[in-house]
C-alpha cells in the first residue's frame, strides 16, 4: 500500500549512505590520521598510513580483476595485512573470505572452491598447507586462483613463495585509489565465513555490509574501553569480563576479528 510516507522520499546522497565498515577507515584517516592504528612487533602505522596501504591494496586487487561479487580469500594471522584486507576488499564491493589457519588442505580447498575464490592472500608461514590446498583446488575442483604472498615481519621460519605477486611489492606498484567507497547497497555480500566442517562439509555464512559495520563498531568500543580503563588504573579483570560479553554479541553480528585483551 502506497502512503504519504512513501511519496517524494526516495533515497539520495543527501538522506542516505549505505552502512559499510570502509567508511570507518576513511573518517579515521581524516580526523585521527596521526594517531596509531596498528602495532605489530617493530611495525607501527597511524590511521593515515593504514588508509593509504588499504587504498593501494584496493588498487592492486582491482588491477588483477577483482570487482563486485569477486571473492578474495586470506590465510593470515592478525597482521597489518589482515587489517588492510578488511578495508580494501569491501571497498571494491568484493567479498572477503577469512580462512581458518587450523584447517587441513582438503577443507581449505573445498572452501575456496565453494565460495569461488578469485584471489588468495597468504602468509608464507602457511606455504606447506596452502601449496597442498592449491594443488587439490586445481586437480579436484578445476579452479586456479591468483596468489599474493605475504612475508610477516615477525615470522623467522621457513616458507616459500607460492604466487605471482609479493604483497609489499604489489602495494608499491600501485597508486592508492582516490576513495575507499564501499558497497553501494548495504545488503550486498561483504564477507563469507565457514564452520570447521568436522562432521560434514563446512557450512557457509554470508554477511551483508550493515552487519559487519555494526560488529566493527562494537569492537571499536571495546578498544576505547580498554584504553580508558588502563589510563584510569581500573581493574582489567573486570574490563575483560565486559569485553568478553561484547565479543560474544559481536560474533552473532558476524564480526570476523575480535579484540584480544592481553
Amino acid at each position: 500500500m502506497n502512503t504519504i510516507y512513501d511519496q517524494n522520499l526516495e533515497k539520495n546522497d543527501a538522506n542516505f549512505v549505505a552502512l559499510s565498515p570502509v567508511s570507518f577507515v576513511e573518517r579515521s584517516a581524516e580526523v585521527f590520521g596521526d594517531l596509531p592504528s596498528v602495532v605489530h612487533g617493530a611495525r607501527r602505522y597511524n590511521w593515515a598510513q593504514t588508509r593509504e596501504r588499504s587504498a593501494r591494496l584496493a588498487a592492486a586487487l582491482q588491477a588483477v580483476g577483482v570487482v563486485r561479487g569477486s571473492t578474495v580469500s586470506v590465510m593470515l594471522h592478525n597482521t597489518p595485512e589482515m587489517v588492510e584486507a578488511h578495508y580494501a576488499v569491501p571497498a571494491l564491493n568484493a567479498v572477503l573470505n577469512t580462512l581458518n589457519t587450523r584447517l587441513d588442505a582438503p577443507l581449505l580447498a573445498w572452501q575456496m572452491n565453494h565460495c569461488e575464490t578469485q584471489v588468495l592472500i597468504t602468509d608464507r608461514e602457511f606455504a606447506s598447507i596452502i601449496s597442498e590446498a592449491l594443488t587439490l583446488l586445481r586437480q579436484e575442483h578445476g579452479r586456479e586462483v591468483i596468489v599474493i604472498d605475504v612475508s610477516d615481519s615477525e615470522y623467522r621460519g621457513e616458507g616459500e613463495r607460492l604466487g605471482q605477486f609479493e604483497y609489499e611489492a604489489l602495494l608499491a606498484a600501485h597508486q592508492p585509489v582516490a576513495a575507499l567507497q564501499g558497497p553501494a547497497d548495504e545488503w550486498d555480500a561483504i564477507a563469507m565465513s565457514y564452520t570447521s566442517g568436522t562432521t560434514a562439509d563446512p557450512k557457509g555464512k554470508m554477511l551483508p555490509g550493515y552487519l559487519e559495520t555494526l560488529a566493527e563498531h562494537l569492537v571499536a568500543e571495546q578498544a576505547e574501553l580498554v584504553v580508558e580503563m588502563e589510563s584510569l588504573g581500573r581493574n582489567l579483570e573486570h574490563v575483560k569480563e565486559i569485553v568478553a560479553m561484547q565479543q560474544n554479541y559481536a560474533r552473532t553480528c558476524g564480526v570476523t576479528e575480535a579484540l584480544q585483551v592481553a
